[in-house]
């Protein structure tokens, strides 16, 4: 898995049997020498030539990252994950009530986002609805996506 840092620092997670390593990508121009890894060949930045090119962009990065996440969890394996996490299933009924409903259009969001937690049977990680209410009740999409990877075991 490939984690984009600030300043263009890049950070790799490699498991192999149970073996995990970590790369260190740099995009500095001070430094000589950039550690590469050919499986992992778009990597940003490249060295070709001799010359620092670009490679992969952030949503590159994420395309490539989205293989190491569950992309789909029960109803169960999610409100059972969410009480392991320590979390009271009510985080998620007072967030869907505090949701504001003055418009037409809040209103009709109340309700979709309502159903969907009381009555879906699966939830995907990449429904926009999980990327909106998901991300904000877990802080970011790394939280949401490793929920859904811990999720996924049970």
């Amino acid at each position: 898995m490939i984690t984009l840092l600030k300043n263009n620092f890049y950070v790799t997670t490699v498991t192999y049997e149970g073996y995990q390593s970590n790369k260190n990508f740099y995009d500095t121009l001070d430094r000589t020498e950039i550690n590469y890894d050919s499986d992992l060949g778009f990597l940003k930045p490249k060295l070709e030539g001799g010359k620092y090119i670009e490679g992969a962009t952030a949503d590159e990065i994420e395309t490539y990252n989205d293989q190491f996440f569950a992309e789909e969890i029960s109803r169960r394996q999610l409100r059972l994950q969410w009480q392991l996490d320590g979390r009271e299933l009510s985080e998620v009924d007072n967030y869907i009530e505090a949701m504001p409903k003055t418009t037409e259009d809040e209103r009709i969001s109340k309700i979709i986002v309502k159903n969907a937690w009381n009555e879906s049977i699966t939830f995907s990680r990449k429904d926009p609805l999980m990327q909106g209410v998901g991300i904000k009740l877990l802080g970011s999409k790394q939280n949401l996506n490793e929920f859904f990877n811990r999720a996924s075991q049970h």
